[in-house]
């Protein structure tokens, strides 16, 4: 019912609109327009969309249709503002989400600039007076939102398939047939980069760059690009200097790890794509969002569930747990007085109680072993407790500063000499000195051979250079 008031209301609103001649298309949908679409399945719906738009500029002309149903325009506009409403609020609700990389962004902007097009042609269409254009166009209009929907929702999803692709469509041509064709939203392309060659990188940024907001993405990704192929070019020299080294030394090359290999641009799109999907980083910058929540509660299900399936050992085993092998030890067992029986069958039920509990530190000890970054981080946060206490007490004035300034006070009371007095007064203006303690705020960082740091200490301080 919705599609049928929606497909009305863009006809009656078209219908409403004075005629325009000329082309309204914006200057951002044409560049969009020009440029190479991400996935095959944006270029199907593209193609799909120019011939409905070519199939529509072939209709008949009618000029007595724009009085058609003028009263009911403004009730309609209400209307397909209702429905339209909701779906423009989940565009812009989807494309808010962290996984939408610029790539994503193009196509969803591919299919917008495409409805607009189709639109401009429906006022075009009024201006030839053929009510058959315009009733080709309106289902088209409909048709790409409702891929614009199927986009979102499978652009990550490599099972998801565009489920009314096969239908026929009023604006398709008489000798079109997608019957038997189908598509699916999926492209490794839509995803953020790894290492394994997948994901939304400077190679397919690159011949998109002709529209400012890539070229800016591309520019700010492929300088992040270069400083880690840098690194890796760096780590491999390394790895290869070690592996020669040992095989001057006698050593075992071998033993080393293999060298890491330069990442080639891959690409997985299309339905049917299960078995070449990219792995994608469990925790890292490029990560996608995962419900590590549910995951994790249905693994110690799991883990507990084995714990409480685990085999008895011999001594707890009751007749028909034997093996048939062992029948002697299963007659033994079937015979056995009912004082042992029910000891055993106590015993039974505290070792299979230890095994559900069992299971369940087990499920808390795969994630942390296995999600090494937040292991060491966790590792770390006694260290850097400590790091940080002793930190203040170097940096701060009352922490060995404080002890430092009370000592030289003390012994400048009782020294005589007037060297000894000089010493512990500087001594006393160092320590009272916050720009000779830059070693735990990082102001040391700023240090140049020009400006030491010893210099900005002593004139810190109002001390000569000895």
């Amino acid at each position: 019912m919705k599609r049928i008031l929606l497909a009305s209301a863009l006809l009656l609103c078209v219908y409403a609109e004075p005629a325009r001649a000329e082309s309204h298309l914006s200057e951002q949908c044409k560049k969009i327009l020009s440029l190479p679409p991400v996935s095959p399945y944006i270029s199907a719906v593209r193609d799909r969309a120019e011939a409905g738009i070519t199939y529509a500029n072939a209709g008949e002309v009618d000029g007595s249709f724009e009085s058609v149903l003028q009263s009911w325009a403004e009730y309609v506009r209400s209307s397909m503002a209702e429905v339209a409403e909701p779906h423009t609020e989940l565009i812009a609700r989807a494309m808010d989400m962290s996984s939408a990389t610029a790539c994503l962004h193009l196509d969803v902007l591919m299919i917008q600039c495409t409805m607009e097009k189709v639109r401009d042609e429906m006022n075009a269409q009024i201006e030839r007076g053929s009510r058959e254009g315009v009733t080709r166009l309106g289902p088209l209009l409909i048709f790409l939102q409702d891929r614009l929907t199927q986009l979102l929702r499978g652009a990550l999803d490599p099972e998801y398939q565009d489920p009314n692709w096969e239908e026929s469509q009023p604006f398709d041509p008489p000798d079109s047939d997608f019957s038997e064709s189908h598509e699916c939203p999926f492209s490794s392309d839509y995803a953020p980069p790894f290492q394994s060659g997948y994901g939304c990188d400077v190679e397919t940024l690159q011949p998109r760059t002709a529209f400012a907001p890539l070229k800016a993405e591309y520019d700010t990704l492929k300088l992040i690009t270069d400083q880690t192929n840098a690194f890796r070019d760096a780590e491999r020299a390394f790895l290869t200097t070690e592996q020669d080294l040992a095989t001057l030394s006698g050593g075992d090359s071998a033993a080393f790890p293999p060298l890491p290999p330069p990442r080639t641009h891959r690409t997985a799109a299309g339905c049917d794509q299960q078995t070449n999907l990219p792995s994608f980083d469990l925790r890292g910058p490029f990560s996608l969002q995962k419900n590590h929540l549910d995951i994790l509660t249905h693994f110690l299900l799991q883990r507990t569930e084995e714990g409480a399936s685990r085999h008895f050992s011999e001594t707890l085993k009751n007749a028909d747990e034997y093996s048939s092998a062992q029948s002697s030890e299963a007659t033994l067992r079937s015979n056995e007085n009912i004082l042992w029986s029910t000891v055993r069958g106590s015993l039974r039920l505290t070792f299979q109680a230890w095994s559900i509990l069992q299971g369940e530190a087990e499920a808390l000890l795969f994630p942390q072993a296995t999600d090494d970054q937040l292991e060491i981080a966790q590792s770390l946060s006694n260290l850097h407790t400590v790091v940080s206490t002793l930190a203040k007490l170097g940096h701060d004035k009352s922490g060995l500063r404080s002890f430092a300034i009370n000592i030289a006070s003390f012994l400048r009371r009782s020294c005589v000499f007037r060297p000894c007095n000089a010493s512990l007064e500087e001594v006393i203006k160092i320590s009272t000195t916050d720009a000779c303690f830059p070693y735990t705020n990082g102001e040391f960082l700023n240090d140049t051979p020009g400006s030491p740091r010893s210099q900005k200490c002593l004139e810190a301080a109002k001390m000569q250079m000895p």
